[in-house]
């Protein structure tokens, strides 16, 4: 009896055990992120390009009637984002076609993590409180991207993930051209929507890492002008 109380425990162990692996090699980009070591730039190559059968066949979308994009490991996490969608939308990278002359575009050239992208003009409906009224946002930059990203380890890891701070960025297909919005130790708290055509509004914060001990910043405003390329940051807000 004892034997086989003993099976059955063994069994149950190896089960949990199984189980354990898959889900763990599953989420091992969402949790962990991407890995730093040999940090490399990723060089344009002239050989003909090779697609990523499953980004492409799963993920491919046509925007703006002119191109198709689709993310390189595209992890999709139920809830609130910055964009229109009901749910945020990770990656490794994105890719764009444009469909006048196929040339294709990585928009990023080294590692990276997308916390979110979606397009520059939508409106969406929200409601923020079950008995409250809804809410309407816009926003208008017209055909570009707006991509949130992890570009620099913050928290000193090795890793890219959810646990660094989010840069701001926009990305012109048609000019092939992915605009840094926010400055030099600058990074994105919140999106401010209903503004007028063109301009994409945010709430900044400044952080500075001296010998690791950091220094928080009050938060600030930067105001791009999509159209003129134009940014400006409003500190002193108290």
């Amino acid at each position: 009896m004892e034997k086989l109380k003993l099976f059955i425990l063994i069994f149950v162990l190896a089960l949990v055990a199984m189980f354990a692996y898959i889900l763990s090699k599953s989420w091992f980009f969402f949790d962990k992120g991407i890995e730093l070591k040999e940090e490399e730039t990723i060089k344009e190559e002239k050989k003909e390009p090779s697609f990523p059968k499953d980004s492409v066949s799963e993920h491919a979308k046509v925007i703006w009637k002119n191109f198709i994009y689709y993310p390189i490991e595209l992890n999709s996490e139920t809830g609130e984002g910055f964009g229109p969608e009901k749910f945020i939308n990770h990656a490794k990278n994105l890719t764009f076609i444009n469909l006048s002359n196929g040339k294709l575009k990585k928009v990023f050239k080294k590692k990276t993590y997308i916390w979110d992208y979606f397009s520059g003009e939508f409106t969406k409906v929200t409601k923020p409180y079950s008995e409250g009224e809804e809410v309407k946002e816009t926003l208008d930059i017209g055909n570009k991207m707006v991509i949130l990203a992890m570009t620099e380890d913050t928290n000193h890891d090795g890793f890219l993930n959810q646990k660094d701070k989010i840069k701001l960025f926009v990305y012109d297909p048609l000019e092939e051209e992915l605009i840094s919005i926010l400055p030099e130790d600058y990074y994105l708290e919140k999106i401010l929507y209903n503004s007028r055509k063109n301009i994409l509004a945010s709430v900044v914060r400044k952080y500075i890492n001296d010998n690791g001990k950091e220094e928080i910043f009050p938060p600030s405003v930067l105001i791009y002008d999509a159209q003129k390329n134009k940014k400006t940051l409003v500190e002193d807000l108290k």
